[in-house]
């Protein structure tokens, strides 16, 4: 049986403390015990003692609070970003968010507070660091998310309380929104229409993309995504389970966004029809390429393809593909292609649809499904409902 370190004893006052074994401190020259907290019960006290034991090797958050408080910040983050590494080594984060936290401690965080302390971080020094950070030009949302970044950071410590938990009043917010423009029903139906007979390129050669984003209202990087092993088209359904991603113009395969995103959706009949129709001109596609048609880098059979050679797709390209067909539809500007699995979710709530089957649906819990997806498509008819209802009641 493994020996657990340290030692628990009981204040005055019925709460416990946990200290750790002799440590030698070289400034005193003697041996010491660190405190590892004051807590209500004997068993929290006892398992921020097991904590450390098992912990101890792991550099910064391996230490009791009072030694992590005097910790420099570019030290912690430093420690903190390889931590992100794993989380992305192991799929729990995209490459393209590993990234953006790096930049932004590398650019915006380690510059202006790096030196500082943990412990001494105080609500007026942050606010003077986001200040100046717009002082110096960097936009609403880069400050907004420099703060969410070291919050994030110091969330993930042992601490009882992050020390960059700011007021209300002080957290940075984005002024000037831009707001969302999302096609209506009749709208998709016409943009649907317009692809299936144009022999635009964008149109011709991603119609069957188009629809299934529409009817399936998956997001961008899961519908390049798909391979032809999720599709089943004699149940009628396809599989998420796995997204493609950009980071620097390099194409990567993931999981989807989140445990929810792993999900079965049904396919309509017409659907249905159509996609077997798209996998026959696949095969004679790829049958026509030949030994040229790629396979690799990726290793997957994707649905959908760049070209004739078989070049897996693009996220970015198909945004911009999107916006160019739908201008090619004179349909009225502003939707995007993201607009289309909001239009998705909405319609399906308008129509009684369970708000719970729905966020399974669109591969999300039920709290984001109600902050983003419950808008309706027509003002008119959440007022006509609304009217009817209170009708009824008054």
């Amino acid at each position: 049986m493994v020996e657990i370190r340290g030692t628990v004893f009981e204040r005055p006052n019925s709460t416990f403390t946990a200290l750790t074994e002799p440590i030698w401190d070289p400034k005193r020259g003697m041996y010491r015990r660190l405190s590892l907290g004051t807590f209500k019960t004997k068993q929290e006290a006892g398992d921020a003692r097991l904590r450390y034991h098992l912990h101890q090797a792991d550099g910064v958050f391996s230490l009791p609070e009072v030694q992590q408080r005097q910790v420099r910040l570019d030290q912690y983050m430093a420690e903190w970003l390889d931590l992100i590494g794993r989380e992305q080594q192991v799929g729990k984060i995209a490459l393209r968010t590993q990234r953006d936290y790096e930049t932004v401690v590398r650019c915006h965080i380690v510059p202006y507070l790096g030196r500082r302390r943990i412990g001494d971080l105080t609500t007026p020094m942050l606010h003077r660091w986001l200040l100046d950070l717009k002082v110096t030009g960097t936009g609403d949302r880069t400050v907004q998310k420099a703060y969410r970044t070291l919050h994030r950071a110091l969330a993930d410590s042992d601490l009882k309380e992050n020390p960059a938990s700011l007021p209300k009043r002080y957290r940075p917010r984005v002024k000037d929104r831009k707001v969302a423009v999302y096609p209506t029903v009749d709208q998709v139906t016409v943009f649907l229409d317009h692809v299936a007979e144009c022999d635009d390129v964008y149109g011709s050669r991603y119609s069957m993309l188009w629809r299934i984003a529409a009817t399936c209202g998956l997001r961008r990087g899961e519908v390049v995504g798909l391979a032809w092993s999720d599709v089943d088209l004699g149940a009628a359904t396809i599989d998420v389970n796995q997204t493609i991603q950009v980071d620097g113009g390099t194409l990567y395969v993931k999981g989807p966004k989140s445990a929810n995103g792993y999900r079965t959706i049904g396919l309509d009949p017409v659907t249905v029809q159509l996609l077997s129709r798209h996998r026959v001109a696949t095969l004679q596609e790829r049958a026509a390429a030949g030994a040229a048609y790629q396979v690799e880098p990726l290793g997957h059979d994707f649905m959908f393809r760049a070209d004739d050679s078989g070049a897996p797709l693009n996220p970015d390209r198909i945004t911009d593909a999107f916006k160019r067909e739908w201008a090619h539809s004179d349909l009225p500007p502003g939707p995007t292609l993201h607009g289309l699995r909001h239009s998705n979710g909405s319609v399906l709530l308008l129509n009684g649809v369970p708000a719970i089957q729905v966020a399974a649906h669109l591969g999300h819990d039920l709290q984001t499904l109600n902050m983003v997806y419950a808008h309706e498509l027509d003002p008119t008819n959440r007022q006509e409902a609304i009217v009817h209802v209170i009708n009824g009641i008054y």
